[in-house]
């Protein structure tokens, strides 16, 4: 079963139900997922950054609170510009086809296409370990940041937002979520605290 899932520097929930919700991984295994991730960056004026990653996610095992994971990048598209210069990559096109900075960056993202991601979750979404195969350094970090959405503690309602503190390269990152609106076919039993959405 294939299913896809967006995830972007803002996290949108499409709704209908106006009740507060429980953000949890509720994975299947067997369920396999399409990650789309979509990073821009920019520094006064210096640099700009718009990197598209797609990567497959499958569930290979559910405990009681964790998931194992494994997970792949399958295709990136960067454009770049620095100090006046201007670089793009994408790895849908053919190398063949590609001027001579495409084939320099296909030399770097070529073995991360070929990588496997090795992944343990918690239900809040939470890494808990990380293993790649074949090392490559740094490539653990970015599956780190392929799910970055850690999912808060206490339920959410539409307008409420959370925050994400992350040190990563020496960089400090904040990032803050905001509930915009929540769809989904609610299931609810006698208790009125077990409710879930259900798609």
């Amino acid at each position: 079963m294939y299913k896809r899932q967006v995830i972007a520097l803002g996290i949108t929930l499409i709704s209908a139900a106006q009740e507060p919700v429980l953000l949890r991984l509720n994975y299947n295994a067997g369920d396999v997922y399409v990650i789309e991730l979509n990073t821009i960056m920019e520094q006064a004026g210096e640099t700009a950054m718009d990197m598209q990653l797609e990567m497959k996610l499958a569930v290979k095992e559910v405990k009681d609170t964790t998931y194992s994971v494994e997970m792949g990048i399958v295709a990136v598209k960067m454009d770049m510009a620095s100090g006046g210069m201007e670089m793009s990559y994408d790895s849908k096109i053919a190398v063949e086809e590609m001027d001579d900075t495409g084939k320099m960056m296909h030399a770097q993202f070529g073995p991360i296409l070929e990588a496997t991601i090795f992944s343990t979750l918690s239900k809040r979404a939470e890494s808990v370990i990380t293993k790649v195969e074949p090392s490559i350094p740094g490539l653990d970090e970015m599956a780190k940041s392929a799910s970055a959405v850690v999912y808060p503690k206490d339920a959410v309602a539409v307008g409420d937002s959370w925050t994400i503190h992350k040190m990563e390269n020496g960089m400090d990152m904040e990032m803050i979520y905001t509930v915009e609106s929540i769809d989904c076919l609610l299931y609810t039993s006698d208790a009125a605290d077990d409710m879930q959405c259900v798609d």
